[in-house]
């Protein structure tokens, strides 16, 4: 009876360490990465630990880390604890430069283990973005070669115009494509038909303009007079 007793105590001492040892393992967890959008000002971290950590913040990862204050555009809300928490992460200055930013968030447990977070936040690409004319008014008399262009300050931007309410609209088409070094102009031409009513009449042109995950939408008023 005693055997069996001590076979017993030995088996669920065994299955103890093992879960112990899952778990200690399991639970030293963070995201790899974390996407922030342009306007976006704060997010949510978890961190999974059963041990201290400490986390450090690096502001640029693309020309090397760098953790001087000045250089900053986040911060961490705690930095250091003991066991699993909540991490927010605030946004100190807003995002104005073309290309992403991205930063880091190193954690460093007690046991020697460590975890990288890298935090990319959108450029304020589409922000500069803007279509001229956005009104166009015209006689009654049938007319050609009407244009309007949109701008962007990237090259790398994907532009759809759909015409609406627009029976009377002639020959949309995309014109040319001017490139700068950071920018770039759609233009669009168009003509229209004689207008046989005693009223003025308007058509539309929808124009959405997407860069990866941003997008800015715009419309373009024609106006034909009687």
């Amino acid at each position: 009876m005693k055997r069996i007793t001590r076979l017993i105590i030995c088996t669920l001492t065994g299955i103890f360490l093992l879960v112990g040892c899952r778990n200690e393992d399991d639970m030293l967890t963070a995201p790899q990465s974390i996407s922030l959008a342009t306007s976006q000002v704060s997010a949510t971290i978890n961190i999974k630990a059963n041990t201290r950590w400490h986390a450090t913040t690096y502001a640029d990862v693309a020309t090397g880390r760098s953790n001087q204050t000045d250089d900053q555009w986040f911060v961490i809300t705690p930095s250091e604890g003991i066991g699993s928490c909540e991490m927010q992460l605030n946004i100190l200055s807003a995002s104005t430069g073309i290309s992403p930013r991205t930063g880091a968030i190193v954690i460093d447990y007690a046991d020697g283990n460590q975890h990288t977070i890298e935090v990319t936040q959108n450029g304020k690409i589409l922000d500069d973005c803007y279509v001229s004319p956005t009104a166009i008014t015209l006689g009654a008399n049938a007319s050609e070669n009407h244009t309007f262009f949109i701008y962007a300050p990237c090259n790398d931007v994907v532009v759809t115009v759909t015409p609406r309410q627009s029976e009377w609209i002639t020959n949309l088409h995309f014109l040319k494509l001017d490139q700068y070094e950071n920018a770039v102009t759609h233009t669009y031409s168009f003509g229209v038909e004689a207008n046989p009513h005693n009223y003025t009449r308007e058509a539309y042109f929808d124009v959405v303009v997407r860069y990866a995950e941003q997008v800015r939408n715009f419309v373009v008023t024609i106006r034909q007079t009687r």
